[in-house]
């Protein structure tokens, strides 16, 4: 494939064929490319790739050397490159067993009306086949969490203030503090799943305790963040692996253990993190970070 060509995919290619090209650039030596690939980058909308972009230009300007592609393998891989590839593997994965499952399910359901001849409803079968759609569910928020993000400007603390309206929480147990505007470059979809699953994880370890979960948020021109703060029963000893799909410390009848694993996830696709921490007194503080697209070539 001619230089040409090359370039002509930036316009045409589909997300991965840029992100091919963003990698293949940053291993070819030529210093010469970096203004076009700048160029490219400003106008680039598929978050991979302009990390893509980023590593590659950072990459030229360090060496200007090529790397030849039978050594490339020798080099440990960036963080943002495992990420890409976490996220690449879990998208493949939980599409494939949403495929081939759901037919299943659905197969399992009319076999059992059929066979079973007392009322299906109230059947140890159709709360097994709930519980199978159940779990099914939480691999497609895996899906979404792992999906590329599209950031666009949003007021996030309209959209920490919506998200509990819209899951109805009761003031005294959900509060809102930050009533003021806060717009930042964020993917709306991913920060509603890191929020909810934050949210619900900080009730859940709340229990009986009358103090409300309270959520705040910021934002500079280099990072945007909320943060959840419970005054729960605090963190368990296992706590560093909380954020492992299939932990928790509740039954395994009612949880996956998927909640945080989703957050997680979906905060990694953010381009961000999120971690749990002891609060003074009692309680967890879950703070969930992001950095502006604006930084990161800064």
């Amino acid at each position: 494939m001619t230089s040409n060509d090359h370039w002509s995919l930036v316009e045409s290619g589909t997300p991965s064929q840029r992100l091919q090209m963003a990698r293949d650039f940053g291993f070819s030596g030529d210093t010469a490319l970096i203004g076009r690939m700048q160029q490219w980058r400003a106008a680039e909308k598929d978050s991979w790739v302009r990390r893509a972009l980023d590593s590659s230009i950072d990459q030229l300007r360090r060496s200007g050397v090529p790397v030849p592609e039978s050594t490339i393998w020798l080099s440990g891989a960036s963080q943002l490159e495992v990420d890409d590839i976490r996220a690449t593997v879990t998208q493949e994965i939980s599409r494939t067993l949403i495929h081939e499952a759901r037919p299943l399910v659905t197969d399992i359901i009319f076999a059992a009306r059929r066979d079973i001849i007392s009322d299906y409803k109230a059947s140890s079968t159709a709360t097994a086949v709930n519980r199978l759609n159940e779990f099914l569910d939480v691999i497609l928020l895996l899906n979404d969490a792992s999906k590329s993000p599209q950031f666009v400007e949003v007021d996030i603390a309209e959209l920490v203030a919506e998200h509990v309206r819209t899951k109805e929480y009761d003031s005294r147990l959900v509060r809102a503090t930050r009533q003021d505007p806060v717009v930042v470059l964020a993917d709306a979809g991913l920060v509603r799943l890191v929020l909810d699953n934050a949210i619900r994880n900080a009730l859940e370890a709340s229990g009986d305790d009358p103090s409300p979960v309270v959520v705040n948020c910021g934002g500079t021109g280099k990072e945007a963040w909320i943060v959840v703060l419970d005054e729960g029963k605090g963190l368990p000893k296992d706590f560093p692996n909380a954020f492992n799909p299939g932990t928790t410390t509740k039954s395994k009848d009612h949880h996956f253990g998927m909640g945080l694993a989703i957050a997680a996830q979906a905060a990694r696709s953010l381009g961000g993190s999120i971690r749990l921490l002891p609060r003074e007194v009692r309680g967890t503080s879950c703070e969930i970070r992001w950095r502006q697209e604006g930084a990161e070539s800064q």
